[in-house]
């Protein structure tokens, strides 16, 4: 059985144990959204909101926007700012670029392969969370996460490793409660020694529930397509395995005739959704592997306690989506970058249809799409998961049960969620590029 098989047997054996489950045939009952509070403008006053990607509500009521880049423009209950915060340190993202020029050219230099043309997957959106009256901010410009205290001030940055027990891994997904970082690594060929399952630390002895993951073991034949999720600390530790799944293609590496490359951001990931609450209080784990034929399917989520290390999990049905690559589709793809070295590229095929032909190759489509594309974690133990190509959005509850749906305006972006509400952020018609309004909407229940 390869990797993905075993992790989606390991992960339906462990939901299983963790509780019952069964079909939900019911549609959930669709809620209505009524707008009640509107934030930003494009007029370059303080309440200027550029492209949010999340909003964190205090316990005193304020409103904490941040933008993509990290930055905060804190609100009091009422809609007035009371703070701007501004958290990337441009020194730090200078020598940081400056790192990547470097490494470039000395791959140049050292007659290494640099692919014609690279479409990158886009740098990640700052998260962002409150432990406490303690915002937090992070974002991947700098390997430090950053805490603002009430008043508005840059209290602490704490720097993390870039590795996990000598393993790659990504920015950190989030702070939880305990100061842990939620994390995933890959099972690639470690930086630096590993430890052995002889050598690796005792568990601790207080409040532990999950197993520890070591290191984990590469396999030759499948060890790129294995990912971990765990708690480590900044320190590039880890301090308890939670899951292993199928890590994400994420990239299709296509060649013309004169062997020249370009990359593409892969289109159909199906690697799990994961979040974390606000409050760093409990982890959302989302299995949504891909279909492989067209009859009933389903998908799972999965819940983890942080303070208790109690798992809770259900499983859903849904039906399969068939992938459809049509000219049109592939052209779109083709062309989705626009650019001198592209257009050269794809003139070294002897025509459009053979450049087709081969794209369809290298992407090696799977058969079904996942049911759903985002993920974000309520503070009322909700997870929003949004249907793939619509603006529906399903509430599930850590009981298993699909509470409702709503549909949010087009091009609406969900950043907070709770009991009684929705922040979404939306593109201000006519105002400068990245320009949002932040837009609260009360839920209104049938």
């Amino acid at each position: 059985m390869n990797v993905r098989g075993i992790a989606a047997l390991g992960l339906a054996i462990a939901l299983t144990s963790a509780a019952a489950y069964g079909p939900t045939a019911a549609e959930p009952p669709e809620w209505t959204l009524r707008e009640d509070l509107r934030l930003g403008n494009a007029e370059g006053r303080d309440d200027d909101l550029r492209s949010i990607s999340g909003v964190v509500i205090g316990r005193d009521g304020s409103i904490s926007a941040v933008t993509r880049g990290g930055d905060v423009v804190v609100f009091d209950r009422a809609g007035k700012v009371l703070h701007r915060v501004v958290t990337r340190d441009y020194a730090e993202l200078r020598s940081d670029l400056r790192e990547r020029a470097e490494s470039t050219m000395a791959r140049f230099r050292e007659g290494l392969s640099v692919p014609v043309s690279v479409v990158r997957t886009p740098r990640a959106p700052a998260t962002s969370g409150r432990i406490g009256d303690t915002l937090w901010v992070m974002g991947d410009w700098a390997r430090k996460i950053i805490l603002i205290d009430g008043r508005g001030r840059v209290a602490r940055k704490i720097p993390y490793t870039m590795n996990v027990e000598g393993y790659p891994s990504s920015a950190p997904l989030a702070l939880l409660a305990d100061r842990s970082l939620l994390r995933t690594l890959a099972s690639e060929q470690p930086t630096v020694a590993a430890p052995s399952l002889e050598t690796v630390r005792p568990p601790p002895t207080d409040g532990y529930r999950m197993p520890i993951i070591p290191a984990p073991p590469v396999a030759e034949d499948e060890a790129p397509r294995r990912g971990f999720l765990v708690r480590a600390s900044a320190d590039g530790r880890v301090l308890q395995g939670l899951e292993i799944f199928a890590a994400a293609r994420t990239e299709v590496v296509f060649h013309n005739p004169y062997r020249e490359a370009v990359t593409f951001a892969y289109p159909f990931r199906d690697d799990p959704l994961i979040a974390a609450t606000p409050d760093g209080s409990q982890i959302v784990f989302v299995e949504r592997y891909g279909a492989e034929g067209p009859g009933p399917a389903t998908y799972g989520v999965a819940w983890f306690d942080v303070s208790t290390g109690k798992r809770t999990g259900h499983r859903h049905p849904y039906s399969p989506s068939a992938v459809t690559l049509t000219d049109s589709v592939v052209d779109a793809m083709l062309d989705s970058v626009r650019s001198p070295v592209r257009e050269r590229f794809l003139d070294g095929f002897p025509s459009r249809a053979a450049a087709r032909s081969a794209f369809r190759a290298a992407l090696n489509a799977p058969p079904h799409h996942t049911p759903f594309t985002e993920i974000l974690a309520g503070t009322d133990s909700t997870v929003w998961l949004r249907h793939r190509a619509s603006d529906r959005w399903d509430v599930h509850t850590k009981a298993g049960r699909i509470a409702g749906r709503v549909t949010l305006p087009r091009d609406a972006r969900l950043v907070h969620a709770d009991g009684v509400a929705l922040w979404v952020a939306t593109p201000q018609s006519g105002g400068p590029r990245g320009a949002d309004l932040l837009v609260r909407y009360r839920i209104v229940r049938p």
